[in-house]
């Protein structure tokens, strides 16, 4: 599927009829809202009037009308999709006595990038970014000392901090409630442009002196540490590869064609060379731990040496590929990040089978969060195709 195929053909406005005909979209019509939030009714009235919302932005604010235009595809496939993560993540919260959708944003993102498999791996994940990353600008004002950094993080996103703000006005203008009404938006966005455009980042990244420095920054977990100046010629004398894929995407042939003479961190091989066996081992507590201090151990060889060297796990999850980033950081590696991606869903099942439970599979799906500029020095993603 691709996001052309909700549109109009003609007449380049969403196909409504189709769109709610997908099972994906189907189930809004019945997934229950906040009372507090979205007195608009049903997450399916919710998602038409933000997508109106943004129609009516393109034309009067950026001057595009409905064509088959990149931009115009992108920015109304992710009004469109903002919210594919609702119906799985709406709970009732006792304590709050209204329903409450908690990481919706992630689970949206994970759903589209399967519905959407088939699109350019370019627009797919720029919208899929979107959807993943749309309610930062929500409760971006919620801790004043985080607005700047949060600003900047957006502004090295797959798109520019301008896009996700014309999202988040559109989603706003598409929730009726007493909360935030049209005077708390305006002012809101007022001061968000305000400290974009003082940052020098409303609709480009923020400039850092370098890229190391970028990666260092957004890196840190210590405000009072991030942002410290590196001095790039003293960077970059080798490089860490770090391989992201789902298991059955190819990252090992990958590395076999192309990384063959680069040292390999595995942590499963490693679980090999101490004895534990299978497809995706796994060993008790103890036997994980010392997983974890050889894999250190050999990241810690290398960097020392100035050794290029590649960590072949899975890598699925941000949280995981930053403490490497925190671990070598010192070192100032080049830090290449490396996507493979399979032809289509199905081969990931397909070389897997009888080889490890494909639940396993559905559960990295879960969990996946796709490479984010703020985390690399580059970024190549190679992705095969049938022929």
């Amino acid at each position: 599927m691709k996001f052309r195929d909700l549109f109009d053909k003609e007449t380049w406005l969403p196909n409504w009829d189709y769109i709610f005909s997908v099972e994906e979209f189907k189930v809004m019509e019945d997934c229950k809202q906040s009372s507090t939030w979205h007195k608009e009714g049903n997450l399916k009235k919710h998602v038409k009037l933000v997508t109106d919302a943004m129609l009516k932005h393109l034309k009067e604010k950026e001057n595009i009308t409905p064509s088959d235009n990149t931009y115009y595809i992108t920015m109304m496939s992710a009004a469109i999709c903002h919210d594919l993560g609702k119906p799985s993540t709406t709970k009732f919260d006792k304590k709050k006595n209204d329903y409450a959708t908690s990481n919706h944003g992630m689970a949206g993102a994970v759903i589209a990038r399967k519905l959407f498999f088939d699109e350019d791996y370019v627009l797919r994940e720029n919208v899929c970014y979107m959807i993943r990353n749309h309610m930062i600008l929500h409760h971006i004002l919620d801790k004043k000392g985080m607005i700047s950094r949060k600003i900047m993080a957006l502004s090295h996103g797959r798109v520019t901090f301008k896009d996700m703000l014309i999202l988040n006005i559109c989603d706003s203008l598409g929730s009726i409630n007493d909360v935030e009404g049209p005077d708390f938006l305006e002012k809101k966005v007022a001061e968000l442009k305000e400290r974009a455009y003082s940052l020098g980042c409303f609709d480009k990244p923020y400039r850092f002196n370098n890229d190391y420095e970028k990666v260092d920054y957004f890196a840190s977990n210590d405000e009072d540490t991030a942002g410290i100046e590196i001095n790039e010629e003293e960077c970059g004398k080798f490089t860490m590869y770090v391989m992201v894929g789902v298991p059955g995407s190819g990252k090992s042939t990958f590395i076999e064609k192309y990384l063959k003479d680069v040292v390999v961190i595995s942590r499963d091989l490693i679980r090999t060379e101490i004895g534990i066996s299978g497809e995706k081992p796994q060993g008790n507590k103890k036997q994980e731990d010392e997983v974890t201090r050889l894999f250190n151990e050999k990241v810690m060889e290398c960097c020392k040496e100035k050794k290029n060297f590649v960590i072949d796990n899975t890598n699925v999850k941000k949280s995981y590929r930053k403490e490497y980033t925190n671990m070598v950081k010192g070192y100032r590696p080049n830090i290449e990040y490396i996507y493979v991606e399979a032809p289509d869903l199905q081969s990931y099942y397909d070389r897997r089978e009888g080889l490890m439970p494909l639940s396993v599979i559905d559960r990295m799906w879960s969990n996946f969060d796709f490479p984010d500029p703020t985390e690399y020095n580059n970024l190549t993603i190679y992705k095969q195709y049938k022929f």
